[in-house]
């Protein structure tokens, strides 16, 4: 498995290795790319991987958006149910 270069045992701030990454084993990218994940795949694993360091609800929401994508749903009904979702108030956090 590829790794992801790390300068000074820290992960760098870039567009490459952004630092809501920096925790993880394993880069999503590495991984997205092992598996050879299409697209959508990729950013159900990229939102997935990031949702608690970046931007919590919002993010599994786009994850869900990409899986339904590539289940064939239409876009349309896609992103009104997302919206919904995102609308909702949160319960209390796991």
């Amino acid at each position: 498995m590829r790794k992801t270069i790390r300068i000074s045992g820290e992960a760098t701030e870039s567009t490459v290795n952004p630092s809501h990454y920096a925790a993880h084993k394993v880069a999503p990218i590495d991984l997205i790319k092992d598996y050879d994940l299409n697209f959508d795949l990729g950013n159900v694993i990229k939102y997935v991987a990031r949702h608690k360091e970046k931007d919590g609800r919002a993010d599994l929401c786009k994850a869900l958006w990409y899986l339904l994508d590539e289940l064939g749903l239409p876009r349309e009904e896609i992103s009104a149910l997302t919206e919904r979702l995102r609308e909702l108030p949160t319960g209390e956090s796991k």
